[in-house]
C-alpha cells in the first residue's frame, strides 16, 4: 500500500493514519511493519515511499460535538451530586412534602428543604449551560468559565 502522508490517530501516538495515492485514509497499526518503516522513513518494497517521521502530522482532537457538552453536564453534576445522594435528596424532599401537608416546617426542615431547592437550581444551571453549549460547542467547553460553580 503506498502512502502519502501520514498523521497521529491519537494524543498518545500509539496509532497512525496513513493517507493513500488515492486520497483514502486507512489505519497504520501500531507494530505493523509498513507502520514501523513508516515510522522509520524506510520504504516497505520498491513503490512504498518513505514517510519522513518528521512530517507524520500531530494528532487533532476531532470539534467537539452536543454529546460531549452533555457528557460533561453529567460529569459535573455527578461529581458534586453522585446518584446517590440524588436518590436520597429526592426521598427526603418528598417527605418534606408530606410533613409540610401536616404542619408548617420547623427551622431545621425548612433549612433542609431550602438546602434541596439550591442542590437542584444548581443542577439545572449545569444543565441550561450544557443546552447553550450543545448547539455550537466551543473547543474549550469542559472549561469552567462555561459552567456553574461546583456545590
Amino acid at each position: 500500500m503506498s502512502y502519502v502522508s501520514a498523521r497521529w490517530a491519537d494524543t498518545v501516538h500509539t496509532k497512525l493514519i496513513g493517507v493513500r495515492h488515492d486520497g483514502l485514509e486507512s489505519s497504520i497499526p501500531p507494530g505493523s511493519s509498513i507502520g514501523k518503516m513508516i515510522i522509520d522513513g524506510c520504504p516497505a518494497d520498491g513503490d512504498v515511499p518513505a514517510i519522513d517521521p518528521l512530517v507524520i502530522a500531530d494528532y487533532v482532537s476531532p470539534a467537539p460535538m452536543a454529546d460531549d457538552v452533555r457528557a460533561e453536564a453529567s460529569r459535573r453534576i455527578q461529581a458534586s451530586l453522585p446518584m446517590w445522594k440524588q436518590n436520597n435528596l429526592a426521598a427526603r424532599s418528598i417527605e418534606l412534602l408530606d410533613i409540610a401537608t401536616g404542619r408548617a416546617l420547623d427551622a431545621d426542615e425548612q433549612a433542609e428543604k431550602d438546602a434541596i431547592q439550591a442542590a437542584w437550581d444548581w443542577v439545572k444551571s449545569v444543565r441550561a449551560a450544557s443546552d447553550l453549549m450543545e448547539p455550537a460547542p466551543p473547543v474549550d467547553f469542559a472549561d469552567d468559565i462555561h459552567w456553574p460553580v461546583a456545590l
